[in-house]
């Protein structure tokens, strides 16, 4: 498992960097004059480099807390808590309410035109008020089935938006938020082992 989270997340990192380039070209190679599709670019160079900063704390962090001795609970715990916390920050703001709410215009402008986007809003809100109940009762028993739920929920996204990529229906945008739902499947992952072996 170990492994293959690694050569996971070393794609993932070069996914990132790649995309990130890939959009810096199209920003600098863009006439002057196309001052909204620069914009649009220069937009998307900041997100996925904003995105990937957020990946590299998140796998630093993670392999910090590995190194921490069984005993010191409190770290491990802060480690969860933080995970889910950003989740929902995730659930709630650009995966939720910009995806309801952002204006025809620019959601047309980002590529995310599509009634299906909207709909995708409403279900992270929905997961939103679902993921809630782990961060506020981590040591209930149904948090751990929300957890099971939470693997299969991170890994449906991950198919959905690359078939949409392939397929040209799903910008740029949308594929940077892969590399975050991986992490955020071995996070539940490594949560739902480790609850069944303290069980």
């Amino acid at each position: 498992m170990k492994n293959i989270k690694k050569y996971i997340y070393l794609f993932l990192h070069l996914s990132y960097i790649a995309g990130f380039f890939y959009a810096f070209f199209q920003f600098l190679s863009n006439p002057r004059v196309e001052i909204l599709g620069r914009r649009l670019w220069a937009y998307e160079c900041w997100i996925i480099l904003s995105f990937y900063l957020i990946f590299l704390f998140f796998i630093l962090y993670a392999e910090k807390i590995v190194d921490i001795n069984n005993e010191d609970k409190r770290q491990t715990t802060k480690f969860y808590r933080m995970n889910l916390l950003y989740f929902l920050i995730l659930l709630l703001i650009p995966w939720g309410f910009f995806l309801i709410l952002a204006p025809d215009q620019l959601m047309i402008l980002f590529g995310l035109g599509s009634i299906y986007w909207r709909i995708l809003g409403i279900f992270s809100l929905i997961g939103f008020l679902i993921y809630f109940f782990p961060y506020r009762y981590p040591k209930h028993k149904v948090s751990r089935y929300i957890m099971i739920f939470g693997i299969v929920d991170n890994v449906l996204p991950i198919i959905v938006i690359l078939v949409l990529f392939l397929l040209d229906r799903a910008p740029l945008l949308a594929l940077t938020q892969i590399p975050l739902l991986f992490h955020f499947m071995f996070f539940f992952i490594d949560q739902v082992c480790n609850n069944k072996k303290n069980s």
